[in-house]
């Protein structure tokens, strides 16, 4: 998702797509369908792709809970609003002359299909719940086709639903998650009250950071910055021995019903506190500090 960096959205491009008139909105942006290079990234996500097509495990799901009282029609138009903003979200992926390329899409309107669970009693409607909740989250996207984001919306009563958003690693990570549900609350909002949205200008596309990061690596930058690592690193490294569990790989590598599963651990305010200051004191990132403690 592009970065942020304000920006008042015309109100003529909200009301067009908020009434489905895409056609207005995508001649006034664009109406063509255009290629772009795909990032180092990008190409990582899409080759384990192809080892395995539409691996669930390069997911990133989300659920938000909505209580009180919740405008569905607003909330579905709202996200349209988010991909019309965000061109990573109506963007697929596929191969031209040889080379992998995000292929961006104009704007559409976004699908919130609603499953109803009020009338179930609350063994039958926690089970089957949960199993909606996994099934959208272990989602099979196709790259080439997309889109790579979907939307399902859950209802127990008028005034309690669960958002489940899930999208594919490729177009997004933890920090555009967050712009998105930032961006998503200013859409919604200013819907119900009839006002334009200010969000803050996106000065670049992730397509144009694309192009840029592949005239970087034209340069004579990524051979100096090698030949540092190489001297702070230095080259004389053991090779890392994996024990392989042959009887697992014979038995998973042709299956392709499975998805896995997430374990979630709440860490407490104060120690999460304690993280980060250990991490700006040793000048590291929090993962690399967990995957330290859990290694």
């Amino acid at each position: 998702m592009a970065p942020i960096t304000g920006e008042v959205l015309s109100a003529t491009a909200i009301e067009s797509l908020v009434i489905g008139d895409c056609e207005a909105t995508s001649t006034q942006f664009s109406s063509e369908v255009y290629a772009m290079p795909a990032t180092q990234g990008q190409l990582r996500f899409w080759s384990l792709d192809q080892l395995t097509p539409g691996n669930p495990a390069l997911n990133m799901p989300l659920m938000w809970q909505c209580t009180g009282e919740l405008n569905i029609q607003a909330l579905a138009q709202a996200f349209t609003l988010c991909m019309l903003r965000h061109e990573a979200l109506r963007t697929t992926f596929e191969l031209v002359d040889g080379k992998l390329s995000q292929i961006i899409h104009p704007p559409s309107p976004m699908q919130l299909p609603v499953v109803d669970l009020e009338p179930l009693d609350a063994e039958t409607l926690k089970q089957t719940a949960d199993r909606l909740t996994r099934n959208h989250a272990a989602f099979r996207f196709d790259l080439k086709q997309g889109p790579l984001l979907t939307l399902k919306l859950l209802r127990f009563d008028s005034r309690h639903h669960l958002l489940l958003v899930t999208m594919h690693h490729i177009i997004c990570d933890g920090i555009s998650n967050g712009i998105l549900m930032r961006d998503m609350r200013v859409f919604y909002e200013s819907i119900l009250a009839g006002t334009e949205p200010v969000l803050p200008e996106l000065p670049i596309q992730f397509a144009d950071y694309a192009v840029w990061h592949e005239e970087w690596l034209a340069g004579p930058e990524p051979a100096a910055s090698m030949d540092f690592w190489r001297q702070s690193l230095g080259q004389d490294f053991s090779r890392l021995m994996v024990a392989r569990d042959e009887d697992a790989i014979s038995e998973l590598e042709n299956r392709t019903d499975l998805t896995g599963d997430i374990e979630t651990l709440q860490i407490p305010d104060d120690l999460q506190v304690k993280a980060h200051a250990f991490c700006k004191r040793e000048n590291v990132t929090l993962n690399i500090l967990l995957f330290g403690i859990f290694s």
